[in-house]
């Protein structure tokens, strides 16, 4: 039996879509970070440039230098994270659309064994379960079909005519084009 399963060898398996996902998912971390930056740090710096004095100024800067050092480091971590959560998450996506698109091409080949064989921690494991599972009807029926044309074939005497001949041959190169 030929093994399908798809093996971890890049992360980056879909580069557009993939890259999107984690280009769009950036931008909102990076927004949500300045406005909680801006939450955080926007007392001090009214402080600073407010009117009171030197001493509370220097006060309200050193506060916004010491949260500011804080803050950036753990901002860096999360963009870190998320950047590799992104990469996981869309590569369980991608992933799978890359194996239903390599079955829909087999299909369209007029291969209808294809089926689509995701890893255990893959999304969309129940529509791959299910296309499989209609895909086994198919071709259980086309087998059947062609069993009735081969017994057709076999009981179709002279005595019938030429255009049940050739409609029986239309039907049959049709069933030929799907391999089961």
């Amino acid at each position: 039996m030929k093994n399908n399963r798809r093996l971890l060898k890049n992360f980056i398996i879909h580069k557009d879509f993939q890259l999107r996902i984690i280009f769009y998912n950036f931008l909102y971390l990076f927004i949500a970070s300045l406005i909680t930056a801006s939450v955080i740090l926007y007392p001090e710096i009214s402080k600073m440039s407010s009117a009171l004095s030197d001493i509370e100024k220097y006060d309200a800067a050193q506060t916004f230098l010491t949260l500011s050092a804080k803050l950036l480091p753990a901002i860096s971590i999360l963009l870190l994270i998320s950047f590799i959560h992104m990469v996981i998450l869309t590569h369980k996506i991608c992933g799978p659309i890359r194996n239903f698109n390599k079955a829909i091409k087999e299909y369209k080949d007029g291969n209808i064994t294809a089926r689509v064989n995701l890893r255990k921690n893959d999304f969309l494991k129940n529509e791959s379960l299910e296309v499989n599972e209609i895909v086994g009807e198919l071709e259980s029926w086309v087998v059947s079909l062609k069993k009735d044309v081969e017994f057709l074939e076999n009981n179709i005497d002279s005595r019938d005519t030429d255009e049940l001949k050739k409609d029986f041959e239309k039907i049959k190169k049709k069933l030929n084009i799907i391999k089961s």
